[in-house]
Formats: structure tokens, sequence, C-alpha cells
């Protein structure tokens, strides 16, 4: 027994004490329900956010466009996509005056995905039974949308487009007075408090600089500015650099210049929409949840201090502007945002490459930090907080919120499993413990309310552990590759198979304690399997052959024959899945185009062949086809021409399970079975050299060519399978025997 397994029995044994102990809590009761009657499902309210989502403009259900006799007697409203799964629970209230006609078991509403398939109509209904009563005719009934979700086939739910909702049934009348969804209660943040920049915006002017301060500034300190003696008549740029030390998502400050025709530029908080707030904006404050969830503003690089880069101080050419009614100032426009004016420096282009001459300034503070001046000169702090949105940004989670996080995982892995069968499992023995444990998962699932975030999660491990182990496509591919080396027979092949054995008696062990391996791990010990299984060479058919005559030629008299070569792309590698001669482009080769191609001096011409989408079963390829490729083989053979053909592309659109991408081709390097694409690539390589394998010297065998995975090409990690392929493509086209010899 592995590691993992033990530890899922012993946490199922301890699951099944926990059930005993009857400490879960009841999903809730009818009104006057005795102990055995059916328990319509309850919401503590309290633990969850509720919002009412009613649109629908008809809210009784006997409305004059509806029938007595129609099952779907009237649709109410549809949610859409985005929204229709992201809850926990549907709520619907309504009135029913006159319930005498109803019966436990009549229907009243149906809450029904619409996808492709138009699925869950008989799956999602509410009915009398489900009604908990409430004061004056009124009724509430609360439906799961996990329920909604198992009613929907496909797995991923991408064919979804929402979810309609429809009164069943017209008579008794019943008014709809609201739908509601309901939702796993999020943090409650002090940031929350401020639910719009109106009743935030009780900020204030910060610290303001005066020109005046600076003016007294460059005094002290014997020097002088241009800008200081001309600032009325002239237009200057800056940039000025603030500390915020207390933020929160509706955070919104400012730096800029004060007076006439003065700009400003401001800093938003996570929670606002930057492109609403005007040019003026540059970008977004970290508000940083820290103390009370409102945020201490340090940022991403931990210092807090941003960068403003303000267009211009305007003209102050106003007759009312003097040197201390005009200067530069930092400002918050929300309550509980705090920041500092660390200092400014002053350029006279708007690219800000010629700085003022004296004309960078730092603004002082006392230990209390109230305002004291400024002084001449500004470093430029070397941490620059980025106005781009960060982690720091993101709002906490409540328990109850990643508990339901850590239930849906459950939820989606009960899902998969479900669909799987034996042929994805290592084994029967795995596939039957697998299903046992996703069983035992549905339980608790029903009753995961009474557990803590922990014992969820300490679950959850477990039963992943046991789905890796029994669907890992790596403890697969291994035990695939041993199985499949384990059934071949010595007499068919010419080769010992010490070296096999041999392989197969270090892979075992892996296999066995496959829980404790990684992937890398469980890779590398199958392709050392493998790489000793392709060496072994088949015995040489014995079948009827009429090779015509070959002739062994060195090297350099090969390459002086093959001369000028030509590739004839395009043709019978138009495509991926079932390629034509005309795919990707409009002629079909003739005889005569390659006499032509032979007249102009080329001697060699390399025919690349995609066999997607013509291999049968049994490795077999599509008569017509290969019959195609051969008639152009021919072309270039009686021309006294070289011709080459291969494995074009059939692995061009790889995939993993790193990647999404569609498998549209077979031979995919990065497979974990890999043993399937050896015995195809094997298989097919045969169906070739023995169709082929009368020919003479003239005809050419390249082994493949565009090959890719999910790396979007053949990367070192696919080394080994490549090494091995070649090696499988000598061994399989040698022991057809003829001239392949």
């Amino acid at each position: 027994m592995t590691k993992s397994i033990k530890r899922i029995v012993a946490f199922l044994c301890s699951f099944a004490m926990l059930l005993t102990m009857g400490n879960f809590q009841q999903s809730g009761v009818r009104v006057s329900a005795a102990e055995n009657e059916y328990q319509p499902l309850t919401v503590d309210e309290s633990q969850y956010d509720v919002e009412s989502i009613l649109s629908a403009k008809s809210l009784v259900s006997d409305a004059a466009d509806r029938t007595a006799d129609e099952e779907y007697n009237g649709y109410i409203q549809s949610l859409d996509s985005e929204a229709a799964l992201s809850s926990k629970y549907y709520k619907i209230t309504y009135k029913i005056k006159d319930t005498s006609s109803l019966t436990d078991d009549s229907k009243l509403f149906v809450f029904q995905p619409y996808t492709t398939a138009w699925e869950g109509w008989n799956d999602n209904y509410i009915y009398f039974k489900d009604a908990i009563k409430g004061d004056n005719d009124s009724y509430t009934s609360y439906i799961k949308v996990r329920d909604i979700k198992d009613s929907i086939s496909d797995k991923n739910y991408a064919t979804l487009a929402g979810i309609n909702i429809y009164f069943v049934t017209a008579s008794p009348q019943i008014e709809l007075t609201d739908i509601c969804t309901i939702t796993i209660a999020s943090e409650k943040t002090a940031a929350d408090l401020y639910s719009s920049l109106t009743e935030a915006a009780t900020g204030q002017v910060v610290t303001a600089v005066p020109i005046s301060d600076m003016i007294s500034a460059l005094e002290a300190a014997g020097k002088t500015s241009a800008f200081t003696s001309n600032f009325t008549s002239t237009k200057y740029y800056y940039r000025a650099y603030a500390q915020v030390t207390r933020a929160h998502t509706y955070s919104q400050l400012g730096v800029g210049a004060y007076g006439s025709g003065a700009s400003n530029a401001e800093l938003l908080g996570s929670g606002l929409e930057l492109k609403s707030q005007g040019a003026s904006v540059q970008g977004q404050v970290h508000n940083g949840y820290g103390t009370e969830y409102v945020g201490q503003g340090i940022g991403a690089a931990g210092s807090g201090i941003y960068e403003f880069n303000i267009k211009d101080t305007g003209k102050w050419n106003n007759t009312s502007v003097t040197a201390e009614t005009a200067g530069f100032r930092i400002y918050t426009k929300t309550k509980d945002t705090e920041a500092k004016l660390l200092g400014f420096v002053l350029y006279t282009d708007s690219n800000r490459k010629k700085a003022v001459e004296n004309g960078a300034f730092t603004v002082n503070y006392d230990e209390s930090g109230n305002y004291t001046g400024v002084s001449v000169g500004f470093d430029i702090p070397a941490k620059i907080e980025s106005k781009d949105p960060d982690s720091t940004d993101t709002k906490p989670k409540s328990e109850a919120e990643y508990k339901y996080e850590a239930e849906e995982e459950i939820y989606d892995s009960i899902r998969s499993c479900n669909l799987l069968t034996v042929s994805d499992c290592v084994s029967e023995e795995s596939y039957n413990k697998l299903k046992a444990a996703t069983e035992t998962a549905k339980e608790f699932l029903e009753n995961i309310d009474g557990y803590t975030y922990d014992e969820i999660i300490e679950f959850y491990n477990n039963y992943m552990d046991t789905l890796r182990v029994a669907t890992a496509q790596s403890i697969v591919g291994l035990a695939n590759a041993i199985n499949y080396c384990k059934s071949l027979k010595e007499e068919d092949y010419q080769t010992s198979f010490d070296d096999l054995n041999a392989a197969i008696e270090v892979a075992e062990p892996i296999l066995e304690d496959a829980s404790s391996k990684t992937d890398a791990e469980l890779k590398a010990a199958r392709d050392a399997l493998e790489a000793e299984r392709v060496k072994l060479v088949p015995k040489t058919s014995t079948a009827e052959s009429s090779p015509k005559n070959f002739r062994i030629l060195s090297k350099s008299q090969v390459i002086d024959e093959m001369a000028a070569g030509i590739n004839l792309g395009n043709t019978m590698d138009g495509g991926l899945i079932n390629p034509t001669e005309t795919s990707w482009q409009a002629y079909k080769t003739t005889k005569e185009y390659i006499k032509a191609l032979h007249d102009a001096g080329y001697n060699t011409v390399r025919i690349p062949v995609t066999w997607n989408g013509y291999i049968n079963d049994d490795y077999t390829i599509n008569e017509a086809w290969i019959s195609r490729v051969q008639e152009i083989v021919d072309y270039c053979v009686d021309q006294d021409m070289y011709a080459i053909i291969n494995i074009h592309h059939d692995g061009a659109a790889n995939h993993d399970n790193r990647g999404d991408n569609t498998p549209t081709c077979w031979l995919d390097t990065y497979e974990w079975n890999i043993e399937k694409v050896y015995q195809k690539y094997a298989g097919v390589w045969k169906t070739i050299a023995e169709r082929f394998k009368d020919y003479d010297e003239h005809l050419i065998f390249e082994s493949m060519n565009e090959v890719t995975d999910a790396h979007g090409t053949a990367t070192n990690e696919d080394t080994n399978v490549l090494n091995a392929l070649n090696q499988l493509f000598v061994n399989t086209v040698r022991a057809t025997g003829s001239n392949n010899l």
C-alpha cells in the first residue's frame, strides 16, 4: 500500500467517525415538519451577501399570454452566463393566496441553464415542498447553484449562455416578489465604508509651499533662480515627489501648482476608474491592505514614494498672483488618506530634460510632521513606486470565501472524476479506489459546513492525492510503457531482451512508489525504459519482394548525384488534418512539371507528406493518398531524379497537460503516454516502408519534420523522445527488408 493510499484510508476512517458524531449543521426544516418529513433547503442568510437581481416585468404566473396547460408556463427572466454560476444559492420569494390545489410535488419554478443542448429542464425544479412559509401568504425557496451545475453536461460550462427562470404552473396564481443571489460573505473592511467619492470627499490640503518660501530658501543659501524672478511670465514644467503613508481603495490625492492657470496631477486608489478621472490622473496609489484593512500606502517597493509628472505650472500672470499666493501643494480628497510632499524639480521644457538652475527644492518638516519650509536642492529617491496595480491592492478574503473556494475545488474534482473510465487510470484497482474516494467526497461535500477550513483543505489534499495516483499522466505513461514492454515476444526480434528486462526491473519499483515521485522522475524512468525498447530490431520481413538494382554509393557520390534540390511544399502536406494537394496552393503536381524541374537543373525533389487524417486504426494508410504520393515519387525517379518523402508536420500542432491547445496532431513529443505515439509512429513507417521497399537508391526516407509540442517547438525536454523516435524509424524501416535493409 502506498503512503498516499494509507493517508487516504486513515482520513476516511476519521471522516466516518465524524459522521457518527452528528456534528453537522442541519440544512433547514419546513415549518411543522415531522422528524422524517422532507426538509426543504434553508439558508442562514446572515452568513452571506444577499443581492436582489429581479428584473422581470411580469410577476404573476397567470398572465394573459400564458396557458394553464403549458408545463413551462411563464418566462420570468434570464441570468447572463458571467453571473449565472457565481453565487452559492438562488433565493426566490413569492406569494400564493390559495394553496389548496397544491401537493408537495407540485412544481412552482424551474431554473433552466440554456446551453447548446438546452439542459436542465427536468433537474432544477422548485416544488411546493421546497416552500418555506412566511407571513401573509408569502413563501421563500432556495436552490443550490451546484445543483444547476450538475444539470450541465459540459464539464467546464463553456457552452453555458445563462439561466432562464420560469413559472411552471399558471394555477393557482403565484406572485413573484424577488429573486436574489446568495454569495459567500466577503471580508468587510474599513474601505468598504467609502461607497462613493461623494461620501469620502472630506479631505484637505496637506501642505502648501508658497513661492515666497522658495525665495527665502534661495536667499539663505546665497543662490538665485530664474524661476522665482519670472514665475508670472514664463511657463515651467516640473516633477513632484510625495510619500503616501495611508491609503484605501477610494483614496484620491494629488500634487500640483496653485494659483491662476496651474495644473495638477492625481493618484487614485485601486477601487476607482482611472479613465473617468480626467487626463491629469497619473496612476494608482497602492492602498496596501494593512492596519484595519485601510492600508498603509507603502506600495510594492516598500517606500510609498510616488513620482508625479506634472504638465506645467501654468502662467501665473493674474495681477492678484503674488509670491505669497502662488506655489506648490499636496492635497487629499478623501478621508483616511495621508501623504506628504517631499520635494519637486523644475524644468524649462516639456520633456523635463533641461532642469532650471537652482530649481529643485526639498520640503522640510519638524519631528511632529509639521511643515517648516523648503531648502534648495532635492535628491530624487532611489525607490519609486510603480503606478500600476499590484498584489497589495487585492482585497483580503474572508475565511468563508477561502472555505468556499476549497469547496468548489472539491466539487470540480468530483465532476472530473465522474467522467473517468478505467482506461483513464493506472489500473482497475486504482480506478475502484478513486471511485470509492469520490463517493466519500460527495458525502463530505453535503456536510461541509460542519468542517473548518483546515479540515476541508486536508480532505481536499488527500482526495487529490488519490486522484493523482490513479490518473496522473506521468504514472499512466510509465505503467503503459511497462505493460507494453512486458507484452513483447522475444521470438519476434533479432535482438536480445536482456537489457529490456533489466530496464523493466528498474522501472517497476518506481511505478510502485509513484505517489512519492515527481513527474520529472516518472518521465525519466519512462524514457529510460523506452530507450531500451526502441533498440529492439524486429526480424527482417521475408515477404515477397522484387527489389530494383540498388547501387551502393559513397557520401560524396550521393551528394554529387543529388545536385540542386527543390522542395515540393504545400502540396502533399497541405493541411494538418485530411490534407489535400490543393489546400494551400492551387496546382496539382504533374509529370510535366517534374520534367521541367529536371530540365532546369534540379535533380532532387523533397516531397513533404502529411499522413494525419489518412491513417487507419491498424496503421495502414488510405490507399488513394499513399498511391498519389507514390505517383509523384515515380514522376521523379522516372527522370532519374532523387525523391525524399517523410512524415511532415503530423506533430505540428501538439499539446500537453500544461497547455490548452486543441489536440490536432498525433506525433506529440511531450505526450506522457508516449508508448501510444511510438506504436503509431512505427506502424505508419512500417506501412510506408513496405510500400516503397523495392525502390532503389533514388528514394530517400526522412524520419520526421516540423514536430512540436506545447512549447511551440521540440525542446531539450523532448531530446530523449526524439532520439527514440529516430531509432525506432531506423529499426522499423530496415525490418521491412528488400532494399530497405
